[in-house]
């Protein structure tokens, strides 16, 4: 029986596949032609047609519905006691609750990781920083009047 239902399945399905290939080709050659291009005569009765089609098609559906409707199926099993819904409802909300915790975790991971990078950065900037002295607006002036001052009295060598 399965193997009767599986050769109309795989029939059908070369079916479709033969007029995706064939219809095109028609279209092209002009055998069949759009609804828009029919004489209304031509075009009454490929409406009828589709009308008729459509009809069938939900007619079957409708069988196919009221059988599995009909269909007898076993009798329930005995209903295992659940926990009460406002302990799902909580794992529920534990589930919301990890998630948010989760992000702050990352978060926090990613803001230590910057905190470590300014902070290496931060040592690196003293150590090369630490033998130099700043000077005030004065002391640069009276650095630049010695210099001016000790250049004059030394004796030019070219």
């Amino acid at each position: 029986m399965k193997a009767a239902s599986k050769r109309k399945s795989t029939n059908t399905c070369r079916i479709y596949k033969k007029r995706k290939r064939v219809i095109p080709k028609k279209k092209e050659k002009g055998i069949i032609k759009p609804i828009k291009e029919m004489k209304s005569r031509g075009q009454r009765r490929k409406r009828r047609g589709w009308r008729k089609s459509s009809k069938e098609y939900y007619r079957k559906k409708k069988e196919v519905l009221k059988v599995l409707e009909n269909v007898q199926t076993p009798p329930t099993s005995p209903e295992v006691r659940s926990p009460p819904q406002q302990q799902v409802a909580r794992q529920l909300g534990r589930k919301k609750v990890r998630k948010d915790r989760s992000k702050a975790y990352r978060d926090i991971f990613r803001l230590q990781v910057a905190l470590k990078r300014e902070e290496t950065l931060k040592k690196c900037i003293r150590k090369d920083t630490k033998g130099i002295v700043y000077i005030t607006t004065d002391q640069k002036k009276k650095m630049l009047l010695l210099k001016v001052m000790t250049s004059e009295k030394q004796p030019c060598c070219s």
